[in-house]
């Protein structure tokens, strides 16, 4: 499971709820529910996707500005871009964390729409009904699937901000042992950040 994955999934199902919007009883209401929430869930995808994309690129370039100053020895100028990948960093965990709280409350509304009773008032078509709730329930494991990945992504992101922050720690040993962990986590970066463009 990745976002293109995702955004692919969504668009199909979007499709086969559309459906119900033509059926008999509750299942109008309780099919535009979800479809409410796979649309809330693509505008998370899309802004993971705009959020990560833009950031990873822009650590790319810093990266290869810090490698720069490694091979001129200036630790300072090192640490000073650091510091600056480390608060974008932080954004973007905050960011990726109001997008999975966003998608927990989609995951809510599906929960609800499972258990509703309501949802077989009256005298339904049973196979409508079965139907419905196997999209549903095929719906609502693709999002706990989403809900995990971007945890991965998250957790990614978590690493490679305590890689930052480690070169940017202060070392009471010699200024060329200092800019080689600098240098050490350099590279380690530029290994997370590749690692984390291609999750996308």
């Amino acid at each position: 499971m990745n976002i293109l994955n995702y955004k692919s999934l969504m668009f199909n199902y979007l499709g086969i709820l559309s459906k119900y919007n033509n059926s008999q009883w509750n299942l109008p209401f309780y099919a535009q529910k979800i479809i409410i929430a796979i649309n809330n869930s693509m505008l998370v995808c899309e802004k993971v996707i705009e959020a990560s994309s833009a950031q990873i690129q822009n650590w790319i370039n810093e990266l290869k500005s810090i490698s720069n100053f490694i091979n001129m020895n200036d630790i300072s100028s090192c640490r000073e871009a650091f510091s600056k990948m480390q608060l974008d960093s932080s954004n973007v965990i905050n960011d990726i964390s109001l997008q999975i709280s966003v998608l927990q409350d989609c995951v809510s509304t599906i929960e609800d729409v499972m258990s509703t009773s309501q949802i077989f008032y009256g005298d339904p078509e049973i196979n409508a009904l079965n139907e419905f709730k196997n999209d549903v329930i095929g719906f609502f494991n693709i999002e706990m699937n989403f809900q995990v990945y971007l945890l991965v992504i998250l957790s990614d992101c978590k690493a490679l901000n305590n890689l930052f922050s480690i070169s940017i720690q202060p070392y009471n040993y010699e200024q060329y042992n200092s800019m080689l962990v600098v240098k050490v986590q350099t590279e380690a970066s530029f290994v997370k950040v590749k690692e984390l463009r291609l999750s996308l």
